[in-house]
């Protein structure tokens, strides 16, 4: 196999050879040889190549992926198998990433729980259950939570998110109910979402012909 063209883009040389394969190498010493025209490999070095190529433009891409924003490992495996990078070279590419500090599931849950918490009053159930879909694990969720205060649910929170969502829900059909599956659906633990509701009633925020039924 005979290299035809030589293309350089930053770190990486790109070399194409006359059968119309290509591979996509970093600049480094140890491949210089390649680096012109008319330089010569074998088909058996070619593919040894290949696989270092095919990492290299998976820890590009993932490099590209990771500048929008951190992610899980697998919110990051799952993008570059979209991309149908090899297994090996998508192994490579997280390596990467966890030997320079780019992937970090603990980090990412304990950053993603003070965002949510900052954004809205959510419930630790609810955060919990949206960090294992982003491919958590249930061990580093609840670490996490733990890290940042937030594994139990704090009452005064609430019952703040009670009595501002309150006003939304009055003169509907059954707002208790509304008012307390509400606060389930933002994580908020069952017990204290009744007891909130409650203490609206008892305060004389919500009518008392509102008040749970049957509780």
């Amino acid at each position: 196999m005979t290299v035809t063209l030589v293309t350089y883009n930053g770190d990486l040389v790109k070399l194409v050879f006359d059968t119309a394969d290509a591979l996509v190498l970093p600049v480094k010493i140890e491949y210089s040889p390649l680096f012109s025209k008319g330089a010569q490999i074998t088909r058996e070095r070619f593919e040894e190549l290949l696989i270092v190529s095919e990492s290299c433009l998976c820890t590009r891409s993932m490099i590209g992926y990771l500048a929008r924003g951190a992610k899980t490992v697998f919110l990051l495996t799952q993008y570059l198998k979209k991309k149908e990078y090899t297994a090996t070279a998508i192994a490579s590419a997280i390596d990467y990433a966890k030997e320079h500090g780019y992937l970090d599931d603990a980090d990412y849950a304990r950053r993603f729980i003070r965002t949510s918490k900052r954004r809205k009053a959510v419930g630790a159930l609810r955060i919990k259950s949206e960090l294992m879909k982003k491919g958590v694990s249930k061990e580093i969720a609840d670490q996490a939570l733990k890290d940042t205060g937030f594994s139990t649910d704090d009452y005064d929170e609430v019952y703040a998110a009670a009595e501002k969502k309150m006003k939304s829900v009055a003169g509907k059909k059954n707002p208790e109910q509304k008012l307390a599956y509400f606060l389930r659906s933002r994580g908020f633990r069952d017990d204290l979402a009744r007891k909130a509701v409650r203490q609206l009633v008892k305060e004389g925020k919500m009518k008392e012909e509102e008040a749970l039924s049957g509780d």
